[in-house]
């Protein structure tokens, strides 16, 4: 490559007898080299930078064409989203058969190019005038370090006592190699805390989510801050790579109650009233709570009072002095067996509720029940 138009080159040629040496032949040719453009690029690079960063290409041209060309260069990127390189010289260059020259391209890396992504820089070379591509060459550019990576998002987590708690997290490899990761998982009050799966392997680029169980014990009250959590991914090939990612954790609210068991009272002869004491209602919730007392069951000639007819607890604390007084009717019913249902309720959450069954047996049967009875008459 590299020789003028219109110069001519002679080749001699001969032919020699294999069975007498001295005999042979000449013949002399010559080449007149025609005019011809061309032109060699040095090969592009990989390159990693940083957002915001500039970047420097260096390329040689050089002419592998027949006669003395002035060059176009261009350089172009594949992402939209990156400004346009500039390439020098700016001036169009002029290159005899043979001659070469440095030219330079000059790449900046947006500001908000996300790590772990690239863009592909073209440069090319055209003879001046024409649309042929006479060489090319490609760099590609890499945002961030060979081995990084990444984990979000940073989470408000509200866990409920005595209950596990999941909590996600995607980690992402920002790094231009593929790398194993290890993942731990800190709570900063010494809660339990595991992480799952604890190691992942990812391609560059590539992204997995993982998860976080999160164990509060029992008693914790509602609207407690908590330290945080703390997760981490750590590259198993550098240790030094490494990210990490903040929870804030909060007791969230628990509502619930209990009334102690069913009972079952006789009814002796001769009295007016029975009482159910000491029966125990408890707050099973985490917060304070009024819970309302009321009875369902008996038909009206029976009269019942609860005392107290409602009950404010902390969570975790119980009340052993609630009483239910039945005023028994004047008149015995019929039926020896009367049932009432006692139902507490939560003010902070009515679904939440809790019934008990107070029964009462008649342990006599009087002669008078109050009602008609009527007694069939035989004759005969």
């Amino acid at each position: 490559t590299g020789i003028a138009a219109g110069a001519t080159a002679t080749a001699a040629i001969r032919a020699t007898s294999q069975g007498n040496p001295t005999v042979y032949a000449d013949v002399a040719d010559s080449v007149t080299v025609n005019a011809v453009n061309g032109a060699v690029l040095s090969p592009g690079t990989t390159v990693n930078s940083t957002p915001g960063a500039t970047v420097v290409l260096t390329h040689t041209l050089q002419n592998s064409g027949s006669t003395t060309t002035a060059y176009d260069l261009a350089a172009q990127s594949a992402d939209p989203g990156w400004s346009a390189p500039v390439i020098e010289p700016v001036t169009t260059p002029v290159l005899t058969p043979g001659s070469s020259m440095l030219i330079t391209v000059t790449v900046t890396v947006p500001a908000t190019a996300p790590p772990g992504t690239s863009n592909l820089i073209t440069v090319t070379a055209r003879a001046t005038g024409d649309t042929t591509i006479l060489a090319s060459a490609e760099h590609t550019i890499q945002v961030g370090a060979l081995r990084n990576v990444v984990i979000e998002p940073e989470r408000n987590v509200i866990a409920l006592p005595d209950m596990t708690t999941v909590i996600t997290h995607t980690v992402r490899n920002i790094g231009f190699s593929a790398d194993s990761y290890t993942i731990t998982a800190l709570q900063g009050d010494g809660l339990s805390a595991i992480a799952t799966p604890n190691q992942i392997d990812l391609g560059p680029g590539e992204s997995r989510e993982i998860a976080v169980l999160l164990t509060l014990p029992a008693g914790l009250a509602a609207d407690t801050v908590l330290s945080n959590l703390r997760v981490t991914a750590i590259s198993r090939s550098d240790p030094s790579v490494k990210a990490s990612v903040l929870d804030r954790v909060r007791v969230g609210l628990v509502t619930g109650v209990v009334l102690s068991s069913d009972r079952l009272r006789g009814i002796p002869s001769g009295i007016n009233r029975l009482t159910f004491s000491g029966i125990e209602l408890e707050n099973l919730g985490n917060a304070l709570d009024t819970f309302d007392l009321t009875v369902s069951g008996l038909d009206s000639r029976f009269g019942v009072t609860v005392i107290p007819n409602e009950i404010t607890l902390n969570g975790g604390q119980r009340d052993v002095g609630i009483r239910v007084i039945v005023n028994l009717p004047p008149i015995q019913p019929a039926a020896l067996r009367h049932d009432l249902v006692l139902t507490a309720t939560s003010r902070r959450d009515p679904s939440q509720q809790s019934r008990i069954r107070l029964s009462m047996i008649y342990l006599y049967r009087a002669d008078m029940f109050g009602e008609p009875i009527f007694i069939p008459l035989v004759s005969r």
